[in-house]
């Protein structure tokens, strides 16, 4: 690296809340990962050492010791000459804890800024832990640059980026932990936009992903060089990284044009977070695959999102049977289960149900027996097989069974309107697959011909010798 150029690694990672140590590892990958790259300097995303907002334990001191002990053995790892790490995590001083961005370069933590506007993206509960910062000044980088560090919802006024310009800064650093909704995009673009023409200085926009319960941060990070053009924009809904190469040139900081993904946008945007949701709570959940109750369009949805989040093979469904006569319900729940190639059997209720009416007296009817049949016989089933149960409210009290619903937050229309998307996207994905099976197919014809050639066979007869055998 020359004074006037470096190399500035995006680490769009997916971190575990509450996972330090965990976490640690992640950052400790992203580097190596960036050093073989040649990068300079490795920015993480808000909070990226705690895994996101975690109000219950960043008041603990032990946990505020901890981040502190890992953030200062990453800032140690630096000394090997590699590249230096922005990394967040909460920061305690003066006995109050702030939402904070620390560079670690050099074998030590050479600078910490913190969190101005705090609970302005969402976060309701961040001004309950965290104290405001005071407005930033840049942070010197190895005598080469100035770097305005903000966090989150500190660009989505002109506040803190005029003061880091005014003090000095060369480029726009943003470290966040942003939920995605629909239209967040836009949101995040024109703040990103109108606070690169106040400054006039580049911008590059770091989201971390993943999904936290009913809250999927979707990634999706970008950058821009100072005449607002777009210059990267990483994957939403999946974890990424990026190597930026920046250059001065006549004073101002450009960063060459690299990776240009198209992001997924109103209902496939909708459902790449459901995936996203469900994949990462199962995953740290610890279940072995998911269970769900087939019957309507909802749980044929969530049917299809479990697939594509965990795979068929770990997906089970049932029919959980009130009556002998409900085999309409029954071949509609199995086309669906054979459809998306997952396990389905029918859990006949109606005997259990009426036991347990008989055994409990007068009162007790039928269906309120059949219910709570229906919620023990889930119960078990999941808790035999440790899975997550899916969109099911009849087990939902029980402390031993771990419930999620992706599909929880939308209306009927909107599921009809998913639905309709995920047929379309799987049919799209079938036709791709035939394509490749096609192309292969005619790549293997033509090299069968051309051997039969080499062999002083004609290639029209060997071709036509193929077909006929068909």
């Amino acid at each position: 690296m020359t004074e006037s150029s470096f190399r500035l690694a995006l680490a769009q990672a997916n971190a575990t809340l509450g996972d330090v140590a965990g976490n640690a590892d992640l950052v400790r990958a992203a580097r190596r990962e960036a050093a073989l790259a040649g990068a300079d300097l490795v920015l993480c995303p808000e909070l990226m050492l705690v895994g996101g907002q975690a109000p219950g334990l960043t008041l603990w001191p032990a946990f505020q010791d901890a981040c502190r002990r890992t953030c200062e053995g990453l800032a140690r790892e630096t000394a090997d000459g590699g590249p230096a790490v922005l990394l967040g995590l909460p920061w305690v001083e003066d006995g109050r804890i702030y939402n904070a961005l620390a560079l670690l370069d050099g074998g030590v933590i050479q600078a910490v800024r913190f969190k101005v506007r705090l609970g302005a993206d969402g976060a309701d509960d961040e001004a309950s832990v965290f104290s405001p910062g005071p407005l930033p000044g840049p942070v010197p980088f190895r005598g080469r640059v100035r770097l305005g560090l903000a966090i989150g919802a500190d660009i989505a006024d002109e506040e803190v980026a005029e003061c880091l310009a005014e003090t000095g800064a060369e480029m726009l650093l943003v470290a966040a932990a942003s939920a995605f909704r629909r239209g967040i995009g836009d949101v995040r673009m024109n703040a990103a936009v109108a606070r690169v023409v106040e400054t006039g200085l580049p911008l590059a926009w770091l989201n971390a992903v993943g999904g936290q319960d009913e809250q999927v941060l979707d990634g999706a990070s970008f950058a821009l060089d100072h005449e607002r053009n777009l210059t990267h924009q990483l994957p939403a809904f999946a974890e990424a990284r990026a190597v930026m190469p920046w250059r001065r040139e006549r004073g101002t900081w450009r960063c060459e044009p690299g990776e240009m993904v198209t992001l997924p946008t109103a209902d496939a945007a909708d459902y790449a977070a459901c995936v996203l949701g469900l994949r990462d709570h199962v995953r740290r959940a610890g279940s072995a695959g998911l269970l769900l109750v087939l019957g309507g369009p909802d749980a044929a949805l969530a049917a299809a999102m479990a697939v594509d989040a965990i795979g068929p093979e770990r997906v089970r469904a049932v029919l959980m049977a009130m009556s002998d006569t409900e085999d309409r319900e029954a071949a509609e729940s199995q086309a669906v289960a054979r459809t998306l190639g997952i396990a389905f059997r029918v859990v006949p209720v109606a005997p259990l149900g009426a036991l347990l009416a008989e055994t409990l007296g007068a009162g007790i009817e039928a269906e309120t027996g059949a219910a709570a049949a229906r919620g023990a016989l889930l119960t078990a089933l999941a808790v035999q097989e440790n899975l997550t149960l899916l969109t099911e409210a009849d087990a939902a009290g029980s402390p031993l069974v771990d419930v999620f619903d992706p599909v929880k937050p939308f209306s009927a229309t909107e599921i009809a309107r998913l639905g309709a998307h995920c047929i379309a996207d799987r049919r799209g994905r079938h036709a791709k697959i035939e394509c490749r099976r096609a192309e292969r197919s005619i790549r293997s014809a033509t090299r069968s011909c051309r051997r039969s050639g080499e062999a002083g066979v004609s290639p029209r007869s060997s071709r036509t010798d193929m077909l006929a055998r068909r």
